[in-house]
């Protein structure tokens, strides 16, 4: 499900993430906080309308168990690996 329209990348991050940096500008919009605050609290109650107990005491261990700087990778089907 996407939001918006979409166009795939192939390319190393790095260097996509660095030309990208150099051909945008930035600009500031000051409603973008609270448009995240809100997209969050969504997700966040669609998320409590499930029955996850299991899988969040697994992500909560998880958190638990690493360190504070330790990387860890996520994605919608995978846990972490």
């Amino acid at each position: 499900e996407s939001n918006h329209p979409a166009l795939g990348i192939h390319s190393d991050a790095r260097e996509a993430l660095s030309d990208l940096l150099e051909a945008v500008e930035r600009r500031e919009d000051a409603g973008a906080a609270e448009r995240v605050r809100t997209v969050l609290e969504k997700v966040r109650v669609r998320i409590d309308a499930q029955d996850l107990t299991l899988e969040q005491q697994v992500l909560d261990a998880v958190r638990e168990a690493l360190p504070d700087a330790a990387p860890s990778f996520w994605d919608m089907t995978i846990l972490a690996y």
